[in-house]
């Protein structure tokens, strides 16, 4: 008998208690679907779904709160979202990464999420209420996704073909920002629908430079953004189900001074059809096309942060991406199933700036970028020995080409000409695999094990973009190479009683060239890599870490400790450490940046009547460094969230949350001449939504 991670009595009791995924191939109740997985495979050990009903009462602002829930699951800082510059706004688990870049990969009905150029997530696009459910696995069991695949997956399932859906929602919060989305499917016929979602939301931000530090120049970081999803369902009468859809996303942020901006558009089309071949197996096709648009200006801010200067003025940064995918999946027999396949994504990026100023303006124009191409082939099989064992084993092949890389430099006043690269032209190819045993030992209990290997290749960002935080100067590196992701889990999970679900998972990687901003220099003035580095800053590039490590293990625990009360508790305990670095030995045997050893994660959910609802989380994690030399230092800290749900009818409800209730101040970073940045403090949000 298959072991539900999680009885059902407790996913009915907890708003953000995290069931296990069923990632079944469902061939009589056709749906397309995203998952490349089988019936068994890692239903247990680290994968979890997150329904809409749970979404909505915890009263979510947006999707990268869901990090909170589970401590494997991290953004690279802790400033909120809603405030952070979008480019820290990567995604990794268990501390699998050393830089703001994503390794892990985020999923809209099979369409990646991660920004073409950057991996970054734009956590404010997604409308809410137009979310039926998020899958989240933090285990290494995905590389049938291939680039970012090995480091975890998240997928976003929009609400469609839910005929007569429809939703509203308006927030306020007490930072004086709001949110407003409308939710709509219309039947055109007894064959089509069509899906419309829309959403603003605007922050009344927050201060992110540490009260101690502040000077007049500071201000409250903002954004303000817009976005509008429309899709086409059709089913054919040929047994095709169809669909067509379209995204378009826009967000301006501010970072904290009055210079410090930035803006991205994004326009996503994408197209998805299947079909149930027989009563065996099915045939999924996916295309999509993404246009990407971004500027951003770095600046210099004077020691008193009475002034500042426009350092870097990125006024171009466009990037494209086109994709595709077939997936063929059979049930062969009771025992044995099999899934096929073949994806590709071609990528054009390139940053265009201003940059070098000495108190005149800035005198130099920079262009950099390049083109990415992948092609993968994919396949899986799962074996089922008896009804209490059953194994699976898929693997990946996947062809890279970083291809028409170039950088020029000119000066802006003479037209000189100061650089003219083109760099060589490369192709590579990576060997995904994964292989895992399941047995269960009882009704109740099951134990698995799961061996994987995958990469994540330099994205055009770490190519050819060059960064700084403050004072702080990151140059871009086209001599990277993939990185490599080695690794195994061991899990055990229980359902005790009925009412008590426990799920114990150890694990280890090796990680072999990690893309890492390495410290290069902190002498102040010209230097011929980084132009000029100003008082209390640095110079660090991009670099490949030969070898570093990641070993820990997990607990989860949810009870129904009475009729009306239930809790839930994740711990992570994931220390890292660089083992080799050729090109840098200062920092073998140093952690991670942003990636404290302990995490913990706790709530306790109150079901007062029959439609209130009350619930109290915290958050707690170990003090951490912030670079890799491990010489600034964060503070461990603490966020206490609370919430109250009334549900007025069967369809609409008030909620209440109140994030950071105790005003702590938490440290988000800190740059080489000592300035703190901060997360949000207390902050309440009163929501009515809608939705039937």
């Amino acid at each position: 008998m298959k072991l539900p991670f999680i009885a059902k009595s407790l996913v009915l009791s907890l708003p953000l208690s995290l069931a296990a995924k069923d990632s079944t191939i469902q061939l009589d109740d056709f749906q397309v679907t995203s998952q490349r997985s089988f019936n068994g495979v890692s239903n247990e050990g680290g994968n979890y779904s997150i329904n809409a009903d749970a979404i909505l009462s915890y009263n979510l602002q947006d999707l990268s709160q869901v990090l909170t829930t589970t401590p494997s699951m991290r953004a690279y800082r802790r400033t909120a979202a809603k405030s952070a510059h979008p480019t820290t706004q990567g995604l990794c688990f268990r501390n699998t990464g050393v830089s703001a870049t994503s390794r892990a990969l985020v999923l809209l009905s099979g369409v990646p999420q991660n920004d073409p150029f950057g991996g970054w997530i734009f956590w404010n696009r997604y409308h809410i209420d137009a979310i039926d459910s998020v899958n989240i696995s933090a285990t290494g069991d995905n590389e049938l996704w291939g680039n970012l695949g090995a480091g975890g997956l998240i997928t976003l399932n929009p609400s469609e073909s839910q005929l007569g859906r429809q939703s509203l929602s308006a927030s306020v919060g007490s930072d004086s920002s709001y949110s407003f989305a409308l939710g709509r499917n219309v039947k055109l016929n007894e064959s089509s629908n069509i899906d419309i979602d829309a959403r603003i939301f605007d922050s009344g931000g927050f201060e992110v430079i540490h009260p101690d530090q502040q000077g007049s120049l500071d201000q409250e970081a903002k954004s303000e953004s817009q976005a509008i999803r429309a899709q086409y369902n059709l089913d054919t009468k040929s047994g095709w189900a169809i669909s067509g859809a379209i995204d378009y996303f826009q967000e301006e942020r501010n970072n904290g001074t009055p210079l410090a901006n930035n803006e991205t558009e994004a326009l996503d089309i994408a197209f998805s059809a299947g079909k149930i071949i027989d009563d065996s197996s099915q045939l999924n096709i996916t295309a999509y096309y993404q246009d990407r648009s971004y500027e951003n200006q770095f600046t210099s801010v004077d020691d008193e942060r009475a002034s500042e200067i426009v350092a870097l003025d990125q006024f171009d940064v466009p990037a494209t991406a086109y994709g595709s995918s077939i997936t063929y999946a059979k049930t062969v027999s009771e025992r044995y199933s099999f899934l096929t396949g073949v994806d590709a994504r071609a990528i054009d990026g390139e940053v265009n700036e201003r940059y070098r100023n000495l108190g005149a303006g800035l005198t130099r124009q920079r262009q950099a970028g390049g083109e990415q191409f992948f092609l993968g082939i994919f396949a899986a099989a799962q074996y089922k020995f008896s009804d209490s064992t059953e194994a699976s084993i898929s693997t990946r092949v996947d062809h890279i080409d970083q291809t028409d890389g170039m950088r020029v430099e000119i000066d802006s006043d003479s037209k000189e000409v100061l650089r003219d690269d083109v760099f060589e032209d490369r192709d590579d190819t990576e060997v995904s695999i994964n292989a895992s045993l399941t047995h269960y030992l009882n009704e109740t209990q099951s134990i698995s094990a799961t061996v994987f290997r995958g990469f994540r290749a330099p994205t055009l960002n770490e190519l050819y973009r060059p960064f700084r935080v403050k004072n702080d100067i990151v140059e871009a590196n086209t001599d990277l190479v993939n990185e490599e992701q080695i690794g195994f889990q061991l899990s055990y999970d229980a359902v005790i009683n009925n009412s008590v679900s426990i799920g114990v998972r150890g694990f280890h990687y090796q990680l072999n060239d990690m893309i890492a901003n390495v410290l290069v220099t902190t002498d102040v003035g010209f230097d011929p890599l980084f132009g000029f580095i100003p008082e209390g800053g640095s110079g660090s590039q991009r670099m490949n870490i030969d070898e570093s490590t990641v070993t820990g293990f997990e607990i989860e625990l949810n009870a129904n400790l009475t009729e009306s009360l239930a809790a839930t508790v994740n711990y992570t305990y994931a220390p890292t450490k660089v083992e080799e670095s050729n090109q840098s030995d200062n920092v073998v045997g140093n952690a991670f940046p942003q990636s404290p050893d302990n995490r913990l994660y706790a709530e306790l959910n109150w079901q007062v009547t029959n439609n209130t609802q009350a619930w109290v989380s915290t958050s707690v994690w170990d003090d951490q460094f912030d670079d890799l030399g491990n010489t600034r230092n964060l503070d461990s800290g603490y966020s206490i969230d609370l919430g109250l749900n009334w549900a007025v009818n069967d369809s609409s409800r008030i909620s209440l949350r109140v994030e950071n209730a105790t005003d702590a101040t938490i440290e988000a970073g800190i740059t080489t001449g000592g300035l703190v940045s901060i997360s949000a403090p207390r902050t309440a949000w009163i929501t009515y939504s809608l939705r039937n």
